[in-house]
Parts: structure tokens; sequence; C-alpha cells
């Protein structure tokens, strides 16, 4: 890895930690093109992010001043159904041929571009509140149902990952949860779990590259401290935008890339 490499990469990671502080997604797109650039093969690129990302996630929230809040002890099985979907998904993820894997990326990231460019909806059609929480409101009803959706959601957490922030919102406002705060504080807890569980296995795996993924780990966490210290001030609108309309590039991008264009 040269100079130029190394600095493009930690230029990249600086924005994705940041973008995953500020707007709940965009890490991943900020970090496929330099990593795919530079011939990475996008498989192990995408287990480099999920390593990468997942301290710059950690520094957001604490520069934030708000850590995640406490919660009953019916949270436990939440966590427990979250790491066992992000062991399968990135077991899955490792055991996917390459080229496989090569042509579910442009459906990936398209599928979560949009899944991010409606998300303020989801929220607003569920009549969430702003009001402090009550006790009893700071977990969903475990049914089935619930649990299951959380196991699945904890699988694509390990396979893909990119805005699984905004599918753990909108699931948790879809099983029944109402309280904005509560959501925020229980989404944090689940994705944080989910995100070490996901690195630990890559991580384990050897299919990292180390230098690589130190100088972006090293970046994320300058991004995501900075995002969750002064991301309140950016115009979230426009930023919001941007991840949306580079989101939707990279796609097609990818779908010429793998579809169009000879091998």
């Amino acid at each position: 890895m040269s100079e130029a490499e190394a600095g493009l990469l930690f230029g990249a990671a600086v924005i994705g930690g940041g973008l995953n502080a500020v707007a709940g997604g965009g890490g991943f797109l900020s970090l496929l093109p330099p990593l795919v650039f530079n011939h990475v093969p996008p498989l192990r690129a995408n287990a480099m992010i999920a390593v990468a990302l997942w301290p710059g996630f950690l520094a957001s929230v604490l520069a934030a001043s708000r850590p995640p809040v406490p919660h009953r002890r019916s949270v436990a099985w939440l966590l427990l159904i979250t790491a066992t979907g992000a062991v399968m998904g990135a077991l899955l993820m490792l055991r996917t041929p390459p080229r496989v894997f090569m042509h579910l990326v442009p459906f990936l990231i398209l599928a979560t571009t949009l899944l991010f460019a409606g998300s303020g909806q989801v929220v607003a059609r569920r009549r969430v509140s702003d009001s402090p929480p009550e006790a009893g409101s700071m977990v969903p009803p475990l049914t089935a149902g619930v649990l299951l959706s959380q196991l699945l959601i904890g699988v694509y957490g390990g396979y893909f990952g990119a805005n699984l922030g905004l599918v753990l919102l909108a699931s948790l406002s879809l099983a029944g949860m109402r309280n904005r705060h509560a959501i925020n504080a229980l989404r944090v807890q689940l994705a944080l779990c989910n995100g070490a569980v996901t690195a630990g296995v890559y991580l384990m795996s050897g299919i990292v590259l180390w230098p690589q993924v130190l100088v972006m780990t090293s970046g994320a966490i300058a991004g995501g401290w900075a995002g969750g210290r002064y991301g309140h001030r950016l115009n979230g609108a426009w930023l919001h935008r941007g991840i949306v309309a580079a989101g939707v590039g990279i796609s097609l991008y990818l779908f010429v890339s793998v579809y169009l264009l000879p091998a």
C-alpha cells in the first residue's frame, strides 16, 4: 500500500465515520469505491469496511454523550438473537463465492440507498413521540415475530450491514415502539452488538488486509468522534440528499461494471 493509497483510505474513512455518526448511514458508500479502485475484491472489502467502521461508530456514540440507556432484562434476548444472526450472516458472507457476491453488491447498495431515502417517513407514519420514555416502552413486546425479525436483521448486519441502523429504526417502530428516545437507545445497543460480533468473525477469518484496516479504523474513529461531537451543526437535509445521490451513482456504476461490461 502506497502513501497515496493510505491517504485516500484514511480520508474516505474519516468521511465514512462522520456520515455514520451524523446521518446513520453512508459510511459504506464512502469506503467501497477507494477499496475497489485499489483492486480489493468486493467480498474482502465488505469485511474490511465492517471491521473499520465499528470503532468509529462507538467513538461517535461516546462523543455525543448519549450512551445507550440501560433496559429491562428482556433486552438481553434481543442482544443474544442479534449476535446469533450476526455470526450466521458473517459466516454466510465468507462462504459466498466471490463472483456471486460481486453480482449481489449492486442490488444490496441500491436497496439500502432506497431505504435510506425513505427512512424519515417510517417513523413519522408510526406517530413516534419525543416525550420521556416510560419504563414499559423501553423494549418492544418479545413476540415470535419480533424475535424472528431481529434474527433476520442480525443476519443482514453480519452479511452486508450497510445502513443497519436504519433497518433497526424501521423494525423497532413497526414492532410497536413509539418513543423516539427509547428507539434510538435500543437501536444503538443492537447496532453496537451486531457490529462487534461481525467484526470479530471477520478478524478471526483472516480475510482482512491489516495495513488497510488499521488506516481505515483510525480514520473512522476520527470521523466518528467529530461527527458525534459536531455533526448536529450540519444541514441534515442536504446531507441526506448527498448520500442518496452517492448511493444511486455507485449502484449504477456497479450495475454497469458487473452486468454490462465484459469481464
